[in-house]
């Protein structure tokens, strides 16, 4: 049986920064299309843990209950941070106890779903695995080793030459858009600035230079489900777990290739998120982030005994606070894994 560590009325959750006591009757409430909606009355005396304290623009600040629902701040509530004894003690009862990663996941109150899977094993549990999400960049680990492939079959010379040319450009994450237009780059130099630093551009190029419809016939190939449906950017936590599995199997198939393309995602300048939460391992992945639009998402090949892979996508997390709860995640993923093959971990 768990130990609980008590807090006044309220049990300390992991993910949990503070409560909130109710003082006078008043409304809990959910938000859709920047308003706010009435979900309950709670009562004078009432206490709720919060994950979460936020201003909204239009809305105020809101603290956030979990599972969607919110108090705005008024002086009908009292909000309290957890004092930092009652912190250390949730961690020391944490040491003794496990949870379960869908109960961390519904204790943030985020859309957060995942998939794993065994590559030894083949066993697989995942939450939300088929729900749709926006890709970002994480939809440039199948194009590098698509790449990849084509170079292995000597369908592509890799030291070939591309030109950034003005209609490539794209904002955002990498280092060619501060380059002259006109400057060339090796189809292998490109692969790695896409892999390292996440390049927009070096992936537009890449792309432009194998047929976008060649890329999506390649990912439905390795059994990737929802590929640019309608043009539109999205997929799924388990057709990227497809994609860094088939980048795990490249690595035994075309060795000298594979360890090249892998080396890539193990030294990527994002190491906050899969990486963080298993510290001790080596991790090769490929994040896909869009600050503006609280997108975050992370998928990679785990090194451990018995090696797995492991897809986590995000939309809502507040900005500053989502790689800590995918490294979170990942750690308590990867607790499981040990303790479902008993591996021998130190």
């Amino acid at each position: 049986m768990e130990a609980k560590v008590l807090w006044g009325k309220i049990e300390l959750k992991p993910g949990v920064i503070g409560k909130i006591t109710i003082l006078q009757d008043t409304n809990l409430y959910q938000i859709k299309d920047d308003k706010l909606y009435k979900v309950r009355k709670v009562k004078k005396g009432q206490e709720f843990r919060v994950y979460f304290d936020r201003y909204r623009q239009g809305v105020g600040r809101l603290y956030g209950l979990g599972t969607g629902i919110y108090v705005p701040q008024s002086s009908a509530v009292k909000y309290e941070t957890v004092p930092q004894t009652m912190m250390e003690q949730l961690k020391r009862e944490q040491r003794k106890t496990s949870i379960s990663p869908e109960q961390y996941i519904k204790n943030t109150g985020y859309n957060i779903s995942y998939y794993y899977e065994n590559l030894i094993t083949g066993d697989k549990f995942a939450y939300g695995g088929t729900k749709v999400y926006r890709v970002a960049s994480t939809i440039k680990l199948p194009l590098a080793l698509y790449v990849y492939k084509l170079a292995a079959e000597n369908k592509i010379n890799l030291e070939e030459k591309l030109t950034y040319k003005r209609h490539h450009y794209y904002g955002g994450s990498g280092v060619i858009q501060k380059a002259k237009v006109g400057t060339k780059y090796t189809i292998r130099d490109l692969v790695k600035k896409s892999m390292v630093h996440s390049d927009n551009i070096a992936f537009i190029m890449l792309k432009e230079k194998v047929g976008a419809n060649n890329f999506v016939h390649y990912m439905r190939g390795l059994g990737g489900k929802v590929t640019y449906p309608n043009g539109k950017n999205m997929t799924t936590a388990e057709d990227l777990v497809k994609y860094a599995k088939a980048a795990y199997q490249f690595e035994k198939q075309s060795p000298e290739l594979g360890r090249e393309l892998v080396y890539y995602l193990k030294h990527t300048d994002y190491q906050k998120t899969i990486p963080a939460g298993v510290p001790k391992l080596e991790v090769a992945h490929k994040v896909g982030y869009i600050p503006m639009e609280l997108i975050y998402n992370d998928v990679g090949i785990v090194y451990d005994v018995q090696p797995y892979v492991l897809a986590i996508m995000t939309t809502g997390i507040p900005y500053n606070k989502e790689e800590k709860i995918i490294a979170e995640l990942t750690k308590i993923i990867h607790q499981n894994h040990v303790s479902r093959y008993q591996l021998n971990v130190k």
